[in-house]
């Protein structure tokens, strides 16, 4: 396996919590049933409700076979807008009113994701009425993550403990409608059926997706991929002996890095500690894991655990000036910080 290492100097470092996974193989007969847990309205047993309430589909023409596309799968669909509610290319890039091709989870546009996970319900030939909230207004390309974003009450947590802010939701009652056909898909295989080449390849295509979304500045298409880059390598065994092994654990390492970044840039201390001190785990020198968290504990007035981080950092490259910098700043910081404390007794005394 040919190494990422040269690429990942240059990439950021992310972090998230992939859902959790039995490790007992469910049967395929039951893939439909797992994946689509939703329920049927009592008043109308043609009508669905995604189990999340996401989105819900009226069912015109049941669908036939065992089996619903995955994640992957590139998807024959016809798909129709019910509503008059415009779309531009910042909220749907799929083509619309004629026959195309879905690629299960290529799409981060908001209605891109809702047409997914809704096709991802859905089996062959199945015709269906769905309807979703309008996206909330800035939700598309070009918009920035802002910090209530970031910082979002709801979140995602993963098995580890560490946590990704999860999207905003629509703030309007708007709703918007489709009608879609499922004519064609593929069986494609599902992660634990993939080798380790594939779980790889996968990993790296949803990281180079999220550094490009990173330096965009947009955190929470970035924190998505990432997201699901982790899911691929946190399915493979931490036997780290052998050279595949090593670039497992490099871009696992890598993962929690650029999530902790991202964090870091939208003020969540708190995650990007968690985030890199589980990239330390994986690799204890790593300078920006030790660098990103000295910051972190910094704004949080961390001194004594910023100042290990830091130093710790620069025991190993002792040329780092951006290390050197930021623990410039952090004697100047406490210093005030200890002023001002003295002050506040001074008065509470006087």
């Amino acid at each position: 396996m040919a190494t990422d290492e040269q690429g990942c100097k240059e990439q950021l470092d992310f972090s998230g919590h992939p859902p959790e996974q039995s490790s007992e193989v469910l049967p395929q007969h039951l893939e439909f049933c797992e994946k689509s847990q939703g329920k049927f309205q009592s008043d109308d047993s043609s009508v669905w409700v995604a189990p999340d309430k996401s989105f819900s589909k009226k069912i015109s023409t049941p669908g036939e076979g065992l089996y619903c596309p995955r994640e992957g799968a590139k998807c024959e669909v016809l798909i129709r807008q019910l509503t008059s509610h415009p779309l531009d290319g910042s909220l749907c890039s799929i083509t619309l009113n004629e026959i195309t091709t879905l690629n299960i989870g290529a799409g981060d546009l908001p209605v891109d994701e809702m047409l997914d996970k809704c096709v991802e319900t859905m089996k062959l030939y199945e015709v269906c009425e769905v309807q979703f909230p309008y996206p909330a207004p800035g939700a598309g390309i070009g918009s920035n993550t802002t910090e209530r974003e970031a910082n979002a009450d709801v979140t995602d947590v993963a098995r580890d403990g560490s946590t990704i802010a999860l999207p905003e939701q629509s703030s309007t009652n708007l709703s918007i409608g489709f009608r879609i056909e499922l004519l064609n898909f593929p069986q494609v295989p599902e992660v634990w059926e993939m080798t380790v080449d594939e779980r790889m390849e996968m990993a790296r295509k949803q990281k180079t997706i999220g550094v490009h979304w990173y330096q965009r500045d947009n955190l929470q298409l970035a924190l998505k991929r990432f997201r699901r880059a982790l899911c691929f390598v946190t399915t493979l065994n931490e036997n780290f002996e052998d050279e595949d092994q090593k670039e497992i654990k490099l871009l696992r390492t890598i993962c929690y890095l650029n999530i902790a970044a991202c964090q870091l840039k939208a003020r969540n201390y708190s995650h990007t500690i968690v985030n890199c001190n589980h990239a330390l785990q994986y690799d204890p020198g790593n300078v920006k894991g030790l660098f990103r968290r000295g910051q972190a504990h910094m704004a949080l007035q961390n001194y004594e655990e910023a100042r290990f981080s830091f130093r710790k950092a620069l025991e190993i490259e002792p040329k780092n000036t951006s290390v050197q910098s930021e623990l410039d700043k952090l004697q100047v910081s406490k210093k005030e910080s200890e002023n001002m404390l003295a002050k506040g007794m001074s008065k509470m005394f006087a």
